[in-house]
């Protein structure tokens, strides 16, 4: 997961914050693989926290991370959104995005407020058990992918020169 920080819009007539709608979050982000949008509300509506959730497999957690190496290196990441150097509005006034992986402190907090269905539900696992094992048995499968398709090549000339022998076979038993 991926927090997005500074996603609250505006105001409502109930001077209660509204936030990037699930849709708008996942479409400025389309360029990488998250899968969900939730949001973090207070009393006042919208905290301006949401994340980003991936497909909880190695390709997620790779898709996770190149997303939080962009907010590095643009200067956007969680060191900087907790600096007094953020800058919440780009030319134009439209919010300046901050974003960085998600650790277990950061979903407590953005859980703060939620109570039942609406608390984010996450488990924590290892990078090891998640991305290092995972690429490693698919490593291992497309090695027993190769041999057995060598091994299917193999059976089929095997078939064949013996059709040909068995051809020849029958071929001098008839002459």
């Amino acid at each position: 997961m991926v927090i997005i920080q500074n996603t609250k819009r505006e105001q409502d007539e109930n001077d209660k914050w509204l936030g990037m709608g699930n849709q708008v979050l996942l479409d400025y982000f389309s360029t990488y693989a998250a899968v969900k949008a939730r949001h973090s509300y207070g009393p006042q509506g919208h905290r301006g926290m949401s994340v980003l959730i991936f497909e909880a497999s190695a390709s997620g957690y790779l898709e996770a991370e190149r997303l939080h190496k962009h907010f590095a290196e643009e200067g956007t990441d969680k060191d900087t959104w907790f600096s007094n150097c953020r800058i919440l509005f780009l030319p134009g006034g439209n919010r300046h995005l901050y974003g960085y992986l998600a650790t277990k402190e950061d979903l407590e907090f953005f859980n703060r407020h939620c109570q039942g269905k609406s608390r984010l539900k996450y488990d924590m696992k290892s990078y090891q058990k998640m991305v290092v094992h995972q690429i490693r048995q698919m490593s291992e499968d497309s090695q027993q992918l190769i041999y057995l398709k060598n091994r299917v090549v193999k059976e089929k000339k095997h078939a064949k020169a013996l059709e040909v022998s068995f051809g020849i076979e029958v071929a001098k038993g008839n002459g």
